[in-house]
């Protein structure tokens, strides 16, 4: 696991890599889905602001966010099914009164085995290694705590994981590409 401390606390996890930039020659337009949970209202609009104002990942790829916001996990797990690419996940959900909603934890695991395949940045005001550990266990990517800077880590965590998003898919496409010319000239030199 590696880890990234500077008086606040930004946790990796192992299957997390670093991403790079990549620079394209035309400009796409794409949509990625971020949904935000978090039960504390001004905080819920800080995320979605920051988040917002990501422009471009790379050269020519413009971006578009589709950013929905939940007060509750059980929100969340009620609209899991439009495949989000990243959720920023808070720990504590019980603002308001509710103590009886689900913790982040058991948020996280439910949208884990529901949507595997999507990027879960925790978020919480929580310092203790012990509820890191078992985000990161659950399958967050990042866990970070709650601080002046953390909208802006959130939105370069989201930026990285959209970034890796680009690089895979152009990868399948290089490859489909590679293949489809083998297959024709293995067609060719049969006829």
């Amino acid at each position: 696991m590696k880890v990234i401390c500077d008086n606040d606390l930004i946790v990796m996890s192992e299957k997390t890599e670093c991403m790079e930039t990549q620079n394209q020659s035309t400009a796409t337009t794409n949509e990625y889905k971020v949904f935000i949970v978090e039960d504390t209202d001004v905080y819920r609009t800080l995320l979605v602001e920051f988040i917002s104002k990501i422009k471009a990942l790379s050269d020519g790829e413009k971006t578009n966010y589709a950013i929905q916001s939940f007060s509750s996990g059980e929100e969340c797990l009620e609209n899991i099914g439009q495949k989000p690419d990243v959720v920023v996940l808070d720990y504590h959900l019980d603002s308001g009164g509710y103590l009886e909603n689900m913790d982040g934890l058991e948020v996280l695991k439910k949208l884990k085995y529901i949507s595997p395949e999507t990027e879960v940045i925790a978020l919480s005001c929580q310092s203790s290694v012990e509820v890191v550990k078992e985000m990161l266990k659950a399958g967050a990517s990042y866990y970070i705590k709650k601080d002046n800077f953390s909208q802006i880590k959130v939105s370069q965590l989201i930026e990285n994981f959209i970034q890796k998003k680009i690089k895979s898919r152009d990868k399948k496409r290089r490859n489909l590409l590679w293949f489809s010319i083998f297959f024709l000239l293995v067609i060719f030199a049969l006829i």
